[in-house]
């Protein structure tokens, strides 16, 4: 039973690294995102507002970011239409909306954020608010490359994620383990919440039972819901070395149970029903 659940965890998790899911909570660093890509503010309000709305982002101020990005990303700002779809797809400052997240998504890949890119691929690939094109999201992943290692290379921690990813299924790169793990983790380290969890998974098919509930742990406190469940999944069961601890498993199933997502929530409600069954 216990193997069964690690794959699904990890089935789980790598999805949500590489698809429009892959918003999940990220503090990362952006300001140096796309320096010399095109869909740039265009006057200093416009950048200004922009600075703005990733300061109040990194503070959790989340409203107020979402407010600037939209202002700027309405002037064709490229980056503000970028970190827009993330505020719809996580439901940060507004009502999760994963349509208008994509659509906002394809208005900044189409303006050459290369971020933007690779998710427009990975949705592509994976159907996601589109229907399933495996050419069609190779297309865009492939033109994202050049963009993501620049933007890697520069410190952004999303493109930083996105790249390990790439590199770990091997689409638009040759698979390259290593590259993925260093990419990965070079993400984990400046806060980006989906690679800590990726990470934990890495950690865990590694045999590093320690170092992935680590990492996992530290995504869960900075409120990833989806790091939340999957601790309330390893304390409820015993795994990666823990023992069973149903009142660690509720706190954390109940914390994943405010998911804007409504499918971490009902796993999470599932989760807590069991927990009562047991009790």
């Amino acid at each position: 039973m216990s193997s069964a659940i690690l794959r699904n965890m990890s089935a789980a998790v790598f999805a949500l690294l590489l698809t429009a899911a892959v918003f999940t909570g990220c503090d990362s660093k952006t300001e140096n995102a796309s320096a010399d890509q095109s869909g740039k503010a265009n006057t200093t309000k416009s950048a200004g507002e922009l600075e703005q709305g990733l300061a109040a982002y990194k503070q959790k101020d989340y409203k107020t970011a979402f407010g600037h990005f939209k202002a700027v990303a309405e002037q064709g700002d490229a980056e503000a239409q970028y970190k827009l779809a993330m505020c719809y797809a996580e439901g940060k400052g507004v009502e999760l909306d994963k349509a208008k997240s994509f659509d906002w998504m394809l208005k900044a890949a189409n303006l050459g954020n290369p971020k933007a890119q690779c998710v427009v691929g990975m949705c592509y690939m994976g159907g996601n608010e589109v229907q399933k094109d495996e050419a069609e999201g190779k297309k865009w992943i492939a033109k994202s490359i050049d963009g993501l290692r620049k933007a890697a290379e520069q410190g952004d921690a999303d493109a930083s994620a996105y790249l390990g990813g790439c590199y770990g299924d091997g689409i638009g790169v040759e698979q390259d383990k290593e590259l993925s793990l260093k990419w990965i983790r070079a993400a984990a380290d400046q806060g980006h919440l989906a690679s800590q969890v990726a990470l934990g998974v890495m950690m865990m098919k590694e045999q590093k039972q320690e170092d992935a509930v680590d990492w996992f742990r530290k995504a869960a406190e900075n409120e990833s819901h989806e790091a939340q469940f999957i601790l309330g999944r390893i304390y409820e069961n015993g795994l990666l070395g823990t023992q069973k601890d149903i009142a660690e498993a509720e706190k954390w199933y109940k914390l994943a149970a405010t998911s804007p997502d409504p499918d971490v929530a009902k796993e999470a409600n599932a989760g807590l029903n069991r927990l009562k069954q047991k009790k």
